[in-house]
């Protein structure tokens, strides 16, 4: 029998991680060598999403009406709401894109149903451009690691999750924190939910 494989897009953010912490390592930085800044925000208050209802409103099953309430109460941001069939469903909030959210809310029905379809989703009410827009939790994050000195780093995933660094002595050591703390809030997601590695989207340099 032929045996096939393919790399993802995970697989190769795993790799450059992996290379990232050899680099740090071999150059003496190590994770915290010294009293360096990295972690999360204590969590804010979220603005309130758009939801939009793709179906009759009157066609929700009665038995998944009040879960599309509490869902439809909560929604913040990107998130995303599917339903199939036979009653089955799945939802998701707080996503920092339109994409993620869909196929995480899909994920989650489809574990249960093979028919699942978007009834519903949430945007910001001011959505940034491109269709990416950071929570305010990430928000108060990229603010958090730009108040230290020292070389800063964040690190977020189309899934909510981030993480921040900030006072190393160099930007391999910010970079490879921000994306250390980013993963580790990442953890715990079950493993039929699309791959959402974090990436370094903001660097900042000793006086910047």
């Amino acid at each position: 029998m032929i045996r096939t494989s393919r790399v993802t897009a995970l697989d190769i953010a795993a790799f450059v991680v992996g290379l990232l912490l050899l680099v740090s390592l071999l150059s003496g930085g190590a994770l915290a060598p010294r009293p360096a800044q990295s972690g999360s925000a204590p969590d804010l208050p979220e603005e309130s999403g758009v939801v939009r209802l793709l179906v009759d409103r009157a066609t929700i099953p009665t038995g998944v009406a009040p879960h599309f309430a509490q869902w439809e109460k909560s929604a913040t941001y990107h998130g995303a709401f599917a339903l199939g069939s036979d009653g089955s469903f799945g939802w998701v909030e707080r996503y920092n894109t339109p994409a993620m959210a869909r196929a995480a809310a899909l994920a989650y029905c489809g574990q249960h149903a093979a028919d699942c379809q978007i009834i519903a989703t949430s945007w910001p009410s001011e959505p940034a451009a491109g269709g990416f827009a950071l929570t305010a939790r990430n928000r108060a994050h990229l603010a958090r690691h730009l108040e230290h000195p020292g070389f800063a780093a964040f690190a977020v995933s189309e899934n909510g999750a981030s993480g921040w660094s900030s006072d190393f002595d160099t930007e391999v050591e910010a970079r490879v924190r921000a994306l250390f703390e980013c993963s580790s809030a990442n953890q715990g997601q079950p493993e039929f939910l699309p791959p959402a590695p974090c990436v370094v989207i903001s660097v900042k340099a000793p006086g910047g």
